[in-house]
């Protein structure tokens, strides 16, 4: 039986069987047909050169990216009611839903064509081009600036009878406005939109034109095998989107939630990328207007609650580099992918406090899996300073390779004066067990012990000398840990029994685990080693 000559998406050969009809059983391409594109044998070659670099993508021309108007939009369409809310659908609805009429419950108007056409004038200055696309809540455009020359993004109200339009249009205006950050869509501009009475009913939102090549275009590209997507260009994209979350989770008094994180609301634009349709994220604990989430991305406690958090935003990321990761190339030596897999898997756990912190956590930890794709590629990155860990000022091999000094040389046995000298025997250097525990990196302090501003001045304590708990104040892991250390590096019996008292003792202060358990199982490993 012959054997299919493709690769599969991962690198990894098809080895499926060839069918009579000439096509593989498993990936179904013809054996004689275009498979997808071959890979370098240097696994160095594997990738972009550079640490989080992606590879350059321009927009298509306007022209390309304008869409029918009258194609009807893959949504599920609802009453533009708030107090009906239903959705076109049965026992409502049979057949095809009109793409505009009348609710059949309460009668309120909807409308889900575009609501500009092409040649529409925006407030004297932006002349529409027509449609491109549209999200869950509003229809795009492109446009003209005819003031600066060049082209814009338009977003407008999907259903331009939606009783909440100006609400909504309000809550993404004031979202952009508030939030300036080089990985999110920049707003330019915002015209209201006002009924024949002059109230106002809605608006449009001017944006950059960041392109229409979203992560979703992307992954559609590969399986057609137009291009290829490596594990690190989808780590690097991790990277870029969380690098948006941290700014919208902390950066500033007010906490944001994006809340609809998904392949289709990130575009690769040039060698980065943009988060796009801000119009669900919300201030974190904000119920109204309803936030706008997919299912299929979504943290399993928004489906209870409806209102995304931090969590959810996480569980969100995880789920878009898990769907990446489906498409991309993971052929690395050694470990492989283990470290990234462990990242995804602890972003998307069913329970929300045992997923990371927050996103810098998040970052942080991605950041580490992709230096170590690379570095088992065999690719050399600058060193970069540790979130978790104090770099150690001693060198675990400093002695291997040293000349004795004068002493050893004259300690050497007599010998007969018609005999060949014997040279003393060289100690090789070899760093012991006790050596490396002492030669490791120390975890920085958790901030959130009583004691850690201690650690942080030179003058707070003596790194080489034990540390007393004073009984009236609250206990301290952190000076039980610096006890540990300090034992350790005198290598006694007695001490490294008392160096276990001390990591049992700090095992018993109550406190957040998720933070400590590491820093207790890294000095169990110490204890371990000695």
């Amino acid at each position: 039986m012959t054997t299919c000559p493709h690769r599969r998406f991962t690198g990894a050969p098809c080895g499926g069987a060839v069918l009579p009809t000439g096509y593989c059983a498993v990936c179904g391409r013809a054996q004689d047909g275009p498979g997808l594109p071959a890979l370098p044998e240097d696994p160095r070659e594997l990738g972009p050169r550079e640490l989080l670099a992606l590879p350059a993508r321009e927009p298509r021309p306007a022209g390309e990216r304008l869409v029918r108007p009258e194609a009807p939009p893959r949504i599920r369409m609802g009453c533009s009611s708030a107090h009906c809310g239903i959705t076109f659908a049965p026992p409502y609805t049979e057949g095809p839903v009109p793409i505009e009429g009348f609710c059949p419950a309460c009668g309120e108007r909807y409308s889900y064509r575009p609501e500009l056409a092409e040649g529409d004038l925006l407030r004297d200055q932006y002349r529409v081009m027509g449609p491109i696309a549209h999200g869950g809540q509003g229809w795009v455009y492109l446009a003209e600036d005819t003031h600066l020359g060049d082209v814009v993004a338009v977003k407008g109200l999907l259903n331009r009878y939606e009783h909440d339009g100006a609400r909504l249009a309000d809550v993404e205006r004031r979202n952009l406005v508030a939030i300036r950050h080089p990985r999110i869509v920049q707003i330019r501009d915002f015209v209201a939109r006002r009924d024949g009475a002059g109230q106002v009913t809605g608006g449009y939102i001017v944006m950059d034109d960041v392109g229409d090549g979203t992560l979703a275009k992307v992954t559609e590209e590969v399986r057609r095998g137009e291009s290829v997507l490596d594990i690190e260009h989808v780590a690097a994209y991790g990277c870029q989107i969380l690098e948006a979350f941290v700014h919208l989770h902390a950066d500033g008094e007010r906490v944001f939630v994006y809340g609809d994180m998904k392949p289709s609301n990130v575009v690769h634009h040039r060698d980065g990328i943009k988060v796009i349709d801000l119009g669900g994220m919300r201030e974190q604990g904000q119920s109204l207007p309803p936030a706008h989430v997919t299912p299929d991305y979504m943290a399993p406690e928004t489906g209870t609650s409806g209102v995304p958090t931090v969590a959810h935003d996480l569980h969100t990321v995880g789920v878009t580099l898990r769907e990446l990761a489906r498409w991309a190339v993971t052929d690395v030596p050694g470990l492989g992918t283990a470290s990234f897999d462990r990242v995804v898997d602890r972003a998307v756990r069913t329970d929300p406090y045992r997923r990371f912190t927050d996103a810098r956590e998040m970052v942080g930890q991605l950041r580490g899996a992709l230096r170590e794709i690379r570095a088992l590629r065999g690719k050399s990155d600058p060193p970069e300073p540790s979130d978790r860990f104090r770099p150690s000022t001693r060198l675990p091999g400093a002695r291997l390779g040293t000349v004795p000094d004068i002493g050893h040389w004259l300690d050497r046995p007599r010998r007969d004066r018609y005999q060949p000298p014997v040279a003393p025997v060289l100690d090789l250097g070899t760093p012991t067990p006790a050596e490396i525990a002492a030669c490791l990196p120390v975890p920085r302090p958790y901030p959130g012990d009583p004691q850690a501003t201690r650690f942080e001045v030179s003058s707070g304590y003596d790194p080489g000398r034990l540390l007393e708990q004073e009984d009236e104040k609250p206990p301290s892991v952190e000076i039980r840990l610096h006890n540990v250390r300090v034992l350790l590096g005198r290598n006694t019996r007695d001490d490294l029994r008392r160096a276990q008292e001390e990591l049992d003792t700090a095992d018993s202060v109550p406190g957040p685990p998720a933070v400590r358990r590491w820093r207790l199982e890294w000095h169990r490993a110490l204890l371990a080693l000695c």
